[in-house]
C-alpha cells in the first residue's frame, strides 16, 4: 500500500465527514471525496498532508516549472483547457515570488544589517556623549591655561575621531530640516522630535519616520520588501489593462493578459532568484546582465508565440509594454515606499 494511504481504514463503511454509507472498494467517499479513515493518522502523514495542503507541492509543480522555461507554453496550455495538468497561474506566481523575495532578503541582509549600517550613528552618539563629558569636566573644576589647552585638544580629537557632521538634512516639503544625529540614533521619541524641531504638517509625519528608518534600516528594508509583493500584484493588473489596449482589435479577454503576465513574472522571479544565488556564493553581479537579457528575450518570444502576430508588430508592442512597465513600476514603487515609511 502506498505511503500516502497508510491511514486508510478498509473496515470504515460510513464517511465520517458527510455520513454517506458506501461498500465500494474505493478509498474515497463517493459523495464528498474524503479519504476513508477513522481520523487517526501518523505524525508523518499529518505533517505531509498539512504541507501539501498549504503549498500543494506535487508532481505538477515540477512539470509546471519545466514548461515555464518554454516562453508562452503554460499560457497557451491554460487556455487550451489543460488546467489541471499544471499549477494554476496565480499559485505558481506566488510560489516563485516567495522564493524570489526570500533570496533577495538573504542577499541584502549583510548589506543592510542594522548593526553594521548604524556604525556611523553609534559613533555620533558616542561623540556627543564624550563632548558632554568633557564640557562637564571643564565646568566642574578650575583649570590652568595649559590644562585648558589640553581639554581643547581632546575636544578636537573627539570631533575628528568620530566625524565632524552633526546633523542630516531631510528637506521635506520644500522646508530644510536638520535633525541632529545624536537625537536620531539615541532614540528620541516622536513627540519630543516634533516639539524640539517645531515640526508641522507633513514634516511632523515624515521626519520622525525617516529618523526611525535610519535607526533600523535593515528592518525597514525587509518591511518594504514585504509590501513590494502586493505592489507587484497591483502592477500586473495595471499592465494587463495596457495589454488589453494593445490587443483591443484582436478581441483578447482581460484574463488572458493576466495569465500571460503571471507566467512571465514567474519566470522572471526564477531567473533573478538564480542571480541572487550566484551573487551570494560568488560575490559577483556578472549574472545580473545575463538574467535581464534572458527575461527580455523570454517576454518577447512569449508574446510572439501566444498572441501570434508578426515580428514587427510584436516588437513594437513589446517596446510599448516595456516602457509602460518602467513608468508604472516607478509610480508604484514611489507609492509603496511612501506608504512603507508612513506605516513602518
Amino acid at each position: 500500500m502506498p505511503r500516502r494511504q497508510r491511514h486508510i481504514k478498509k473496515e470504515i463503511h460510513t464517511c465520517l465527514n458527510c455520513g454517506t454509507s458506501f461498500n465500494s472498494p474505493d478509498n474515497y467517499c463517493p459523495n464528498c471525496g474524503q479519504l476513508r479513515t477513522d481520523g487517526m493518522v501518523s505524525v508523518w502523514d499529518f505533517l505531509k498532508d498539512a504541507f501539501e495542503d498549504v503549498f500543494n507541492f506535487n508532481g505538477r509543480i515540477f512539470l509546471s516549472l519545466k514548461n515555464l522555461m518554454i516562453p508562452g507554453k503554460l499560457t497557451r496550455a491554460f487556455f487550451d483547457g489543460k488546467i489541471n495538468s499544471y499549477y494554476k497561474p496565480v499559485r505558481i506566481f506566488f510560489v516563485t515570488m516567495i522564493i524570489h523575495f526570500a533570496l533577495l532578503g538573504i542577499t541584502l541582509n549583510d548589506l543592510y544589517d542594522s548593526q553594521n549600517f548604524q556604525q556611523f550613528g553609534r559613533a555620533s552618539v558616542t561623540r556627543e556623549q564624550a563632548l558632554e563629558l568633557l564640557d562637564s569636566v571643564r565646568d566642574k573644576y578650575p583649570w590652568s591655561g595649559q590644562q585648558e589647552q589640553v581639554l581643547d585638544t581632546l575636544t578636537k580629537e573627539v570631533r575628528q575621531r568620530f566625524g565632524s557632521s552633526d546633523s542630516t538634512d531631510f528637506s521635506i516639503a520644500m522646508q530644510p530640516i536638520k535633525i541632529a544625529f545624536h537625537d536620531i540614533y539615541s532614540g528620541m521619541s516622536r513627540d519630543s522630535m516634533i516639539k524640539t524641531y517645531q515640526l508641522e504638517g507633513l514634516n511632523a509625519i515624515l521626519a520622525p519616520q525617516l529618523a526611525r528608518l535610519m535607526r533600523s534600516p535593515g528592518d525597514a528594508l525587509r518591511f518594504a520588501i514585504g509590501n513590494l509583493t502586493w505592489m507587484i500584484l497591483a502592477l500586473i493588473f495595471a499592465l494587463a489593462l495596457v495589454m488589453k489596449l494593445l490587443y483591443i482589435r484582436r478581441g483578447r479577454l482581460y484574463v488572458e493578459h493576466l495569465v500571460f503576465l503571471f507566467h512571465n513574472h514567474a519566470f522572471g522571479f526564477l531567473i533573478f532568484s538564480i542571480n541572487y544565488i550566484v551573487n551570494y556564493f560568488l560575490d559577483t553581479d556578472i549574472f545580473l546582465g545575463i538574467a535581464s537579457l534572458l527575461f527580455a528575450v523570454y517576454c518577447f518570444v512569449a508574446m510572439s508565440r501566444y498572441y501570434r502576430q508578426r515580428f514587427f508588430k510584436t516588437f513594437v508592442k513589446s517596446g510599448i509594454l516595456l516602457l509602460s512597465y518602467f513608468v508604472l513600476f516607478a509610480i508604484f514603487v514611489a507609492i509603496t515606499m511612501l506608504l512603507s515609511i508612513l506605516l513602518y
